[in-house]
């Protein structure tokens, strides 16, 4: 996506759901005084007040398991899913909370 829209446009400007996340290959560093333990997924440690994830009703502590009907298990895969939508789209996030499996709508957002 990113190649894509350099070649469409000259310029490439990211998307963003408004969170800081970690995915299993990194979580133990950031997390490693916490009692967080996940084995797939991406675990949301905070979402920014006012962002797409935020006004969907996304937490800090949820586990986002797929992004658009994909299985999103790391950061890479994450952005690779989020890169290739626009600002003002929404995408559709089915995370983990407290052992519930949900799906929201997420507005995403340019990035800076």
């Amino acid at each position: 996506p990113i190649l894509n829209e350099i070649v469409a446009t000259g310029k490439f400007n990211s998307t963003v759901m408004g969170i800081t996340a970690y995915d299993r290959a990194i979580a133990d560093y950031y997390l490693a005084d916490s009692d967080v333990n996940f084995s797939e997924g991406i675990y949301i440690a905070s979402v920014q007040q006012g962002g797409g994830a935020a006004n969907a009703g996304l937490a800090a502590g949820d586990i986002i398991k797929e992004i658009n009907g994909v299985k999103t298990n790391t950061m890479l895969k994450m952005k690779e899913i989020l890169y290739a939508v626009n600002a003002g789209e929404k995408v559709s996030v089915t995370f983990e909370r407290n052992g519930q499996s949900q799906t929201k709508d997420v507005v995403v957002t340019a990035g800076q």
